[in-house]
């Protein structure tokens, strides 16, 4: 019977080897056997070898400012711009991709940092007050002031008053003036209220330009079916409002009494609600 001759047909297997064969001399062999393995798999399929494409500093440039302008453009104008700058339209697509999550990464980051430093502000601000209500004290007794106990100061009580009187008198100048402040609607069934002549009559309380803030007023003279004492003790107690006013006060507190006013007619009286 005819046998192959392994040795001259390239086939010799390390454990057909004569003793005499020295470990080194098995490895070098397995790794001869591998080597040739790994050239052979990559000669057959030159697909596996992933070519890296570098973009130029021009196509960067140009892809930089197209990105401010547009920076989700569509399939047209990706095309345009992959053939002004000699790219593959899915190469202009993938850059745009990482541009924007870039992007994204970095807006993030920024508003972590933004958001850590306002807390720690915060806390900041939060132990200097635990501190400031810690060494707080009552004037009459020398003792710790509770939280529910603080009052206005002697400054701010004079700025309250102040502020008081002059929207009194703007209340009553304002009931009482007619045109040019309050001007009859064509139809003379209403009166339009005329924003730029309050500003010229009241210089010093007319608010100034904001966005978010919206003037409103209304002039209306009726007759109440009430005693006249009723209605100003309704007016002077805020806990009625929500019920008689809901249309317009949905809640309402009390922080002090300044003045309690006259007896029995509530004259001169002032309260911070």
């Amino acid at each position: 019977m005819f046998q192959p001759n392994l040795m001259e047909a390239g086939h010799l297997h390390p454990l057909d080897m004569a003793p005499n064969t020295s470990e080194n001399d098995i490895a070098r062999i397995r790794d001869n056997d591998f080597d040739s393995a790994t050239k052979s798999s990559d000669d057959q399929d030159p697909r596996t070898k992933k070519k890296r494409h570098r973009h130029t500093q021009h196509q960067i440039q140009e892809m930089e400012a197209f990105f401010k302008e547009c920076p989700h453009p569509d399939d047209k104008k990706r095309k345009e711009l992959s053939w002004e700058l000699g790219l593959e339209s899915l190469q202009v697509k993938y850059w745009f991709q990482n541009k924007r999550s870039q992007m994204k990464t970095q807006r993030e980051l920024h508003e972590n940092t933004q958001l850590r430093n306002e807390n720690e502000k915060l806390r900041a601000d939060n132990m200097r007050y635990r501190e400031a209500l810690g060494s707080a004290s009552c004037p009459n007794c020398g003792g710790p002031t509770a939280i529910r106990e603080m009052s206005f100061n002697e400054a701010e009580k004079q700025l309250i008053i102040e502020i008081a009187v002059a929207a009194m008198e703007e209340l009553i100048r304002m009931a009482q003036m007619g045109e040019p402040l309050w001007m009859t609607s064509l139809d003379g069934n209403t009166i339009v209220f005329n924003e730029d002549e309050y500003i010229r009559t009241f210089p010093r309380v007319a608010p100034k330009p904001n966005n978010h803030f919206k003037c409103e007023a209304s002039r209306e003279s009726a007759v109440v079916i009430m005693n006249h004492i009723n209605l100003v003790e309704i007016l002077m107690d805020v806990n009625q409002w929500s019920t008689v006013f809901s249309g317009i006060v949905s809640r309402v507190m009390t922080l002090e009494v300044l003045s309690t006013g006259v007896a029995g007619n509530y004259n001169g009286a002032l309260q911070a609600i």
